[in-house]
């Protein structure tokens, strides 16, 4: 079995691949420079029959996947889809392709979630700045904590991402409510678990709210104006999903009026912003970075980017491929996820 990575891959990544318990000696793994990437220069490419990277259109991905004519499965190494779904659907009219993702760096990015919320809540931000000013100890009147004891924390979206902040968040005695596609019927059952047609009495419900869910045609633009007056004056937004499930504007307006207490987001609206007269690059339309109940995280949830044992599932993947096994986490594209 031939497979195809389709970034530049380190020294280091690459000895822990090729040395991985799960490569068998009959796996072949392809490893190509940037300027054979950039040139779709591939060695017997009809031999490859798996692919691992991040599915993000580039320029060359035309020339390298048109070669690719016996192409099974893509592995797309981290959770959201969104973006790889209509290319591999562009490739499926010739010939079925499997897309799987893995969940390498959920760990992280649960962790991320917390970090920034345990950061809104004790207010660290305002103050580091005050010290930074030399206003020293000012009391509860300029920055007073929120216990997250008294504080009900919601989950939207309940994948690898949200249960792992679940399992983080148990120690600090907060009540956890959870809203999710499918329910079990011990889920029913539980006053704490929430179906997707509830969102608004889970809104009503919860004082934290972490997003952690795929975006789909169902998810995009569910948090607006009605969804954010429900989270309510004393909420705080965390969002680790993707930009477009909170509506911009009104986001932007409950933060600035104070609808909402705070939010934080490692997500947003544009990845390829353009440089103003300063060279500075905000990706939104509004000017969130003016407003001082805001957490700016430039999408870093995922690092760090060179911890080799975030790989481990994408190796059990191509080895349950190999051995013609059920695989693990094969992409939906009618749900879009």
């Amino acid at each position: 079995m031939r497979v195809l990575f389709i970034w530049e891959v380190k020294e280091e990544l690459r000895n822990y691949l090729l040395a991985h318990p799960l490569k068998s000696d009959s796996m072949e793994f392809v490893f190509l420079t940037k300027d054979e990437l950039e040139a779709a220069t591939i060695e017997r490419p009809e031999d490859i029959q798996a692919t691992v990277g991040w599915v993000v259109q580039r320029p060359f991905w035309d020339k390298i996947f048109q070669q690719l004519t016996h192409l099974q499965l893509i592995i797309h190494p981290a959770v959201g889809v969104d973006k790889a779904i209509p290319f591999v659907k562009s490739l499926h009219s010739n010939h079925k392709i499997t897309l799987c993702n893995s969940f390498g760096h959920t760990y992280f990015t649960a962790q991320h979630a917390v970090g920034m919320l345990l950061t809104l809540c004790n207010r660290l931000l305002l103050h580091h700045n005050a010290m930074k000013a030399g206003k020293w100890r000012t009391g509860d009147k300029d920055g007073k904590s929120l216990p997250m004891k008294y504080r009900k924390t919601g989950l939207l979206g309940y994948g690898s991402i949200n249960q792992r902040v679940h399992r983080f968040l148990e120690g600090f005695d907060t009540e956890i409510h959870v809203l999710k596609n499918t329910l079990t019927k011990e889920q029913q059952a539980n006053p704490h678990f929430y179906a997707q047609h509830q969102l608004h009495d889970f809104l009503a419900e919860v004082d934290n709210l972490i997003l952690a869910v795929p975006l789909t045609e169902k998810t995009n633009g569910m948090i607006g104006e009605k969804e954010l007056e429900l989270l309510g004056v004393s909420g705080i937004l965390v969002n680790v999903a993707r930009g477009e499930v909170v509506q911009e504007k009104p986001f932007y307006e409950a933060l600035k009026t104070g609808k909402i207490f705070a939010a934080a987001s490692d997500v947003w609206y544009d990845y390829r912003p353009e440089a103003d007269e300063g060279g500075r690059k905000f990706p939104y339309t509004y000017p969130f970075h003016k407003l001082d109940n805001v957490l700016l995280s430039p999408h870093r949830g995922g690092s760090p980017l060179d911890d080799l044992e975030r790989w481990g599932q994408t190796m059990e993947i191509l080895s349950r491929f190999e051995k013609g096994e059920d695989l693990m986490n094969v992409v939906d594209w009618e749900k879009g996820y």
